[in-house]
């Protein structure tokens, strides 16, 4: 998403709306870059091992697993708001700027309902595996409930933030230029900006 875009939909919240939002999503992109380290660590770690002692740790291969799982829910919402979410604009790239915002619109509350239902979904899961206190069958022995929980938290962080870039877009479709459904306020985004959807 382009600057002036940025600028104009972050000013449709109030300062301390601000706040939340960019620790919200500082929050999704740092824990997914915690994780990502921590999993690239435990397999540099196997390589080592098995290599001067010709020995695996017997945990990497199975954390890693986990944490990619974990590195993927919680890294969907700040890829949304980057709009880096894979895109097909074969059709939207044809309609004028103010229609694809209108469509956007649609979209968005369509992605909303789904991920509502995902994140209730998943939550079935994490709770039967925390109740049970099921664990892995490896020799980590890992809490199933930790590694599901990641799933639910991922959905529901994206479904917020689905919540929040629907809240800008609308104020942006009735932004200073926009006196009609159909006029066309500021520039066209870039191709695959702003679409992240």
């Amino acid at each position: 998403m382009p600057p002036y875009a940025k600028k104009r939909e972050e000013g449709k919240l109030s300062c301390r709306e601000n706040v939340f939002v960019k620790c919200f999503y500082r929050f999704s992109l740092v824990s997914a870059q915690i994780l990502l380290l921590v999993m690239t660590g435990l397999i540099a770690i196997d390589v080592f091992a098995r290599a001067l002692i010709g020995r695996s740790t017997m945990i990497s291969q199975e954390m890693a697993g986990y944490l990619l799982v974990a590195i993927t829910f919680l890294g969907l919402a700040h890829t949304l708001r980057e709009g880096r979410h894979i895109t097909v604009e074969i059709l939207t790239s044809k309609l004028s700027p103010h229609r694809q915002r209108q469509l956007e619109i649609l979209v968005f509350l369509m992605c909303i309902v789904f991920m509502v239902w995902l994140t209730w979904t998943t939550w079935s899961p994490f709770a039967d595996t925390f109740a049970t206190g099921q664990r892995s069958v490896t020799p980590l022995q890992t809490p199933m409930w930790a590694v599901y929980f990641f799933v639910p938290l991922g959905s529901g962080m994206l479904t917020l933030a689905f919540v929040i870039e629907l809240i800008r877009k609308i104020g942006n479709l009735r932004a200073p230029g926009s006196t009609d459904l159909g006029s066309k306020p500021g520039p066209s985004p870039k191709p695959g900006e702003g679409w992240g959807v």
